[in-house]
């Protein structure tokens, strides 16, 4: 059987990455006594699939993964077992059992991340500057920036390794939706939706720097506080619902 389950990712734990990440929940299975199921072959390892992992320093309300189980469990028993051995800041908040295997895996069906994006400004801006701000991109016919691409076929050393060559991207056909959502005094919250195409993103510090550069603003360093929200995919009528939801 199949679990799918929604957790957090939080505090101190954000800077985790996420090879270490898969390595915590594996050690947290083992002691949940979770029944996994395991792959064939010379070296088997749990079958578990997470889906488009997080930026290291992100915060989140809404990761998901997709563990095999060897033995029938509910929803309810696997987030109990869980919950006592996960750390405080990486908590299981919902599961359901799926009752065949998904045409696609998580990272195929992600087609939408939403997030919040928190910041201090140095200082209080008129009414209506930050929506004039947001609506200066947006209304862009493109707006490129630069972003690191695979591995080029430069000189590398055994040190560093391979260059990342940079590309251009136009940000624009990923931006599904930028709103202001708080403005008080310096204090300023965002709304961001960001499309996946073919299991390509944008993360949002990009458009982020982007939006500060074209509109000028000046921010409190360190202040930027970036969550995300929820992970949703697409039905069949093309809306966005949660990755919890059967289609």
């Amino acid at each position: 059987m199949m679990i799918r389950a929604k957790y957090t990712k939080k505090g101190d734990l954000v800077y985790l990455s996420h090879l270490d990440l898969v390595r915590l929940f594996e050690r947290s299975f083992r002691r949940a006594g979770v029944p996994l199921a395991f792959t064939q072959g010379f070296n088997p390892h749990p079958i578990i699939s997470f889906a488009a992992p997080l930026s290291v320093g992100i915060s989140s309300e809404a990761e998901y993964f997709d563990v095999v189980l060897s033995e029938l469990m509910t929803a309810e028993q696997f987030i109990f077992a869980m919950n006592k051995t996960l750390p405080e800041d990486i908590q299981i908040l919902q599961a359901i059992q799926l009752d065949e295997k998904p045409t696609n895996g998580l990272m195929q069906e992600a087609a939408l991340m939403v997030y919040s994006v928190a910041f201090s400004l140095e200082h209080p801006l008129q009414n209506g500057i930050l929506t004039e701000a947001i609506d200066k991109l947006t209304n862009q016919s493109e707006v490129i920036i630069q972003k690191k691409g695979k591995e080029g076929s430069g000189k590398s050393n055994k040190r560093f390794g391979k260059r990342k060559r940079m590309k251009q991207v136009d940000i624009l056909p990923y931006i599904h939706a930028f709103t202001l959502t708080k403005d008080e005094d310096i204090f300023v919250e965002l709304l961001l939706e960001i499309k996946v195409f073919d299991q390509a993103t944008i993360k949002p510090l990009l458009i982020f720097n982007k939006w500060i550069e074209m509109a000028g603003l000046s921010v409190v360093s360190d202040s930027v506080f970036i969550e995300r929200k929820e992970i949703l995919k697409v039905d069949k009528d093309q809306h966005y619902i949660s990755i919890l939801q059967s289609n």
